[in-house]
C-alpha cells in the first residue's frame, strides 16, 4: 500500500473515531456547564479545588491535600487557562474528548502495526473506545484520559523502536512518558515499555544499552521530579504521603485483592473476556502463527508496564483500565484467526458496547442490589 493510500485510510479511520466519540458523548449526556455549580460525585471536586489553590494560593479547606499538584500538574495548568478564558467546563470536556479520540487512533495504529489488518484494528479500537471506563470516566470531568493517551503514544513509539531500531522512536517514547507523567501517573508505565524494548533490542544485537536507558530515564522522570520537588518545598507533601494515605483508607481494606481485581476487570472488559479466552487458547496451540519474537517481547513488556497497578492500594475499574490495551491486543488474535468472517464478531462487539454504556446502573447505583438482598431475606 502506498504512502498516500495509507494516509487516506488513516483519515477515514480518524473520522470514524470522531463519529464514535460523538455518539458516545451524546449517550453520556453530560452538561457542559453543571447546573448549580459542581454536582458530580467522585474526584471532580478535588480537581476544581486544586485549580483554585493554583489561582489564589489559598488552601480551599484546612484538611486539603495537594496530591493533585503532584499527579496532575499539567492538567491543572490547562484548567487554570480554561477558567481564565471563561470556558472552564467546556474546555475540560473538549480536552478530554481530544485525548479520547487520539488515544483511540493511536491504539488503532498499534493494532494495525501488529496484525496488518484494518478490520482487526477497527474492532480492537471499538473495544477500547467503547470500554466502560473510557466512556464513563474518559468522557467526564476527570483527568484519566490524557494520561492514557500519552501511555499509548509511548507504547506506539516503543513498538516502532522494536520493529525499526530507530533512535527517534526511543526519544519519542521517552518524551511521551515525561509529558504524560505531568497529566497523571498512568503514563509513566510507558517507561517500562521503552526500557523493555531497549533491553530486547540490545539482547538481539548484542550491544550495550545503559546509556540509552539512562537517557530515557532522564527524559521520562525529570519533569515529574521537578514538580514533586516544587510541591515538597511549598507544601512539604510527597507521593509517599499520598500513597500511605490511600493505603489506610477503610474502603481499601479488601478481604482478597485478587477477587477485587477480578471483579474490576470483569466490569471493565465484560464479554470481551470471551474473545480473550479464545485468543489465549489459540496462542497456546501455536503462538508463532500469530506473533513473531519481536511482537511477543513487546506484548510482554506492555503487560509488565501495566502490572504496577496490582500493588496500588485502591482497586477500581478505572485504575485497572491501564491493562485494557494488553487485553485488547491479545483478544485480537481471535479475530485474526477468522478474519475472513470478521462480521461474526460484530454481535459480540454490540453486546460489549451495550454492557459498557449501561454498566453504571449496576456498579454505581446499588438500589437494585439492596432490593434483591431484601427480597431474598424475606424469602429466607
Amino acid at each position: 500500500m502506498s504512502f498516500f493510500e495509507r494516509n487516506k485510510k488513516d483519515i477515514i479511520i480518524f473520522l470514524a473515531i470522531v463519529a464514535f466519540w460523538a455518539v458516545a458523548y451524546y449517550i453520556r449526556d453530560l452538561p457542559l456547564t453543571p447546573p448549580g455549580g459542581i454536582s458530580f460525585n467522585g474526584d471532580t471536586r478535588s480537581y476544581v479545588d486544586s485549580v483554585s489553590l493554583i489561582e489564589t494560593g489559598i488552601l480551599p479547606s484546612p484538611d486539603f491535600t495537594p496530591n493533585r499538584l503532584l499527579t496532575n500538574f499539567a492538567y491543572l495548568k490547562l484548567l487554570v487557562l480554561f477558567r481564565f478564558l471563561g470556558i472552564f467546563w467546556l474546555g475540560w470536556m473538549a480536552l478530554n474528548s481530544l485525548f479520547y479520540i487520539m488515544s483511540g487512533f493511536i491504539l488503532y495504529k498499534i493494532i494495525y502495526r501488529i496484525f496488518v489488518s484494518d478490520k482487526i484494528a477497527g474492532i480492537g479500537t471499538a473495544l477500547y473506545l467503547g470500554n466502560y471506563v473510557a466512556v464513563t470516566f474518559g468522557l467526564h470531568y476527570l483527568t484519566d484520559m490524557g494520561s492514557f493517551m500519552f501511555y499509548l503514544a509511548a507504547a506506539y513509539f516503543s513498538l516502532e523502536y522494536i520493529y525499526t531500531d530507530k533512535e527517534s522512536n526511543m526519544f519519542g517514547a521517552g518524551l511521551m512518558t515525561g509529558v504524560g507523567g505531568l497529566f497523571k501517573e498512568y503514563a509513566l508505565g510507558g517507561y517500562f515499555v521503552i526500557v523493555g524494548a531497549l533491553l530486547y533490542s540490545a539482547y538481539q544485537q548484542n550491544r550495550k544499552v545503559i546509556k540509552h536507558i539512562m537517557l530515557v530515564t532522564l527524559i521520562s522522570f525529570v519533569p515529574v521530579l521537578l514538580v514533586h520537588l516544587s510541591v515538597y518545598i511549598e507544601y512539604h507533601y510527597t507521593y509517599l504521603d499520598f500513597y500511605n494515605f490511600m493505603r489506610v483508607q477503610p474502603s481499601h481494606a479488601y478481604s482478597s485483592k485478587i477477587v477485587e481485581h477480578a471483579k474490576a476487570l470483569f466490569y471493565m472488559y465484560n464479554v470481551g473476556f470471551l474473545l480473550l479466552g479464545y485468543s489465549v487458547y489459540l496462542i497456546r496451540k501455536n503462538r508463532q502463527k500469530y506473533f513473531d519474537d519481536k511482537t511477543l517481547a513487546y506484548l510482554f513488556v506492555v503487560f509488565i508496564s501495566a502490572s504496577p497497578i496490582f500493588i496500588y492500594p485502591g482497586i477500581t475499574e478505572r485504575l485497572d483500565f491501564i491493562v485494557a490495551p494488553f487485553l485488547i491486543l491479545i483478544s485480537c488474535v481471535a479475530i485474526k484467526e477468522h478474519e475472513d468472517k470478521w462480521r461474526w464478531f460484530l454481535p459480540l462487539v454490540a453486546i460489549y458496547l451495550v454492557a459498557s454504556f449501561s454498566m453504571d446502573a449496576y456498579i454505581l447505583q446499588p438500589e437494585w442490589k439492596q432490593t434483591l438482598i431484601g427480597f431474598l431475606k424475606n424469602i429466607l
